[in-house]
């Protein structure tokens, strides 16, 4: 069977979700070992954590341009490496901002790849 049968645009939005799936599995339980490393209180923790939604929201804004900019397979391929590296971050956080910068960077790569399967492609009835 050829590759271009087996990576079909859903399959690989599928791929995409599945990715998330599996990282936010790795980073939840990964949480407790954070909150041990910094030796900080949960109430601190949550503000560190913060950084992914702060992240998100202003991403939001410029996700959309840089889809149609870069293309969905370019962005979702950047977007990808970028998710997966942001999650690495956190584990070398030593105090709470840095904590903070690193959930941020996670933030400003969710929507990249979360954008990219709402783009219309070949299978898709708005790309027709």
């Amino acid at each position: 069977m050829p590759i271009a049968r087996i990576a079909t645009p859903p399959r690989l939005i599928m791929a995409v979700f599945f990715m998330h799936a599996v990282i936010m599995w790795n980073w939840f339980p990964r949480i407790a070992d954070v909150l041990a490393k910094l030796d900080v209180t949960r109430g601190d923790l949550s503000l560190g954590l913060l950084g992914s939604p702060v992240g998100t929201l202003i991403a939001l804004f410029f996700a959309g341009p840089i889809v149609e900019r870069l293309t969905p397979r370019r962005t979702i391929i950047f977007g990808c490496a970028a998710y997966c590296f942001g999650f690495a971050l956190p584990g070398w956080a030593w105090d709470v901002p840095s904590l903070f910068g690193a959930m941020f960077v996670v933030g400003l790569a969710q929507p990249m790849v979360a954008t990219c399967p709402a783009a219309p492609t070949p299978c898709s009835p708005s790309a027709r």
